[in-house]
């Protein structure tokens, strides 16, 4: 398994190259058994929150805490349609799975 510093540090360089440095993380992150769910955003919105500076078709980025898988999601459906159809590709243990205990977010 790995810890919430390993996931988070490898979204934040896949954010990092995939917007050529343009795009961070934002503050809200999801808990799941299986792992995190983390969202970016420009950093130009993040700072302004100017709708002229959002990226179009962000989605989520889903960090397995068991292998370490990052799956990176587009915006073209609800994040509950995007977390039904990774969690169905799952084995049903990992679902059962105790939360993870960091960070303390939802």
């Amino acid at each position: 398994m790995i810890p919430y510093s390993k996931a988070r540090a490898l979204a934040e360089a896949w954010v990092d190259i995939f917007t050529d440095g343009c795009g961070a993380l934002i503050d809200e992150v999801d808990k799941k058994p299986y792992g995190w769910i983390f969202h970016y955003q420009s950093k130009a919105w993040i700072e302004s929150h100017d709708i002229n500076d959002l990226f179009i078709g962000s989605g989520p980025l889903i960090v397995d805490r068991i292998d370490g898988n990052l799956t990176a999601k587009g915006s073209g459906q609800s994040l509950e349609d995007i977390l039904s159809e990774y969690e169905a590709s799952l084995p049903k243990s990992r679902l059962r799975l105790p939360l993870p205990d960091e960070p303390n977010v939802a």
